[in-house]
């Protein structure tokens, strides 16, 4: 059976918080000053969201998630996640 991404275009909660708590931490910004701009459901290609480092191993499983876009007015992060938002990744 395929995994199947999540149906609607909101992200869960946790993943949300993962994501902001992610980018506050690495910015200093407080959370409250960032702000979800967009969340799409997608399935990646791997337990690596599809972001593998060289020499990395992933494993070789569709990955039901979500990349979602946030702003803090003037920078933007994109972040990829599984759909639970216990594993997440920046995009490059």
């Amino acid at each position: 059976m395929t995994p199947t991404p999540p149906k609607t275009g909101e992200a869960p909660a946790p993943v949300k918080a993962a994501i902001l708590a992610d980018i506050s931490q690495i910015t200093g910004q407080p959370v409250d000053r960032l702000q979800l701009q967009q969340a799409e459901p997608h399935t990646w290609p791997d337990g690596c969201l599809g972001l593998a480092a060289p020499d990395q191993f992933c494993t070789q499983a569709l990955v039901p998630g979500w990349r979602v876009t946030v702003t803090d007015g003037t920078r933007s992060w994109v972040y990829r996640t599984n759909a639970d938002g216990s594993q997440l990744k920046p995009e490059p």
